[in-house]
């Protein structure tokens, strides 16, 4: 409130300032921001693999398919490709043969191989995607832990 000025004014000024942030929008969503969150996701879940980490991978698995869904909805098309459609055709069923492997009763069988064999799917996936947009992003598996959090069970 303003010394000298009256309630009246004061209220006036509230509505055109509470008018003002109404009539602005929230920049539109990128892409790149949400793909960034699901590498993020793909790498700790790629690591937690590595560690042998069932129930963190998992996890891990849950977050990157939840992801996934949400950029659907975010982002059923962006700069005119198909980004719903392409997740429903290369994404969502990449992670399939990890999801087998970490069920609790295949996950003591499966050797390193076929975990390593399983992340590399998805790698491959993130990459026809990619492709299919004429994105220049390629992605490829890195072993580094640049997380300040232990991957070991």
């Amino acid at each position: 409130l303003m010394i000298g000025s009256s309630p009246a004014s004061a209220s006036d000024e509230t509505s055109k300032a509470t008018a003002t942030l109404a009539a602005m929008q929230a920049p539109p969503a990128e892409l790149a921001e949400y793909m960034t969150q699901l590498q993020v996701y793909t790498h700790k879940l790629s690591l937690s693999v590595s560690a042998k980490n069932v129930p963190l991978a998992q996890f891990y698995l849950h977050e990157s398919l939840a992801h996934l869904k949400q950029i659907q909805e975010l982002f059923p098309e962006y700069e005119s490709q198909p980004i719903a459609l392409l997740i429903d055709r290369l994404a969502i069923e990449s992670y399939e043969p990890l999801s087998e492997l970490l069920d609790s009763k295949k996950a003591a069988a499966a050797g390193k191989g076929g975990f390593d064999h399983a992340i590399e799917v998805i790698v491959n996936a993130c990459n026809a995607c990619h492709l299919s947009c004429d994105s220049p992003v390629r992605i490829q598996r890195n072993e580094s832990n640049p997380y300040m959090q232990d991957f070991n069970p």
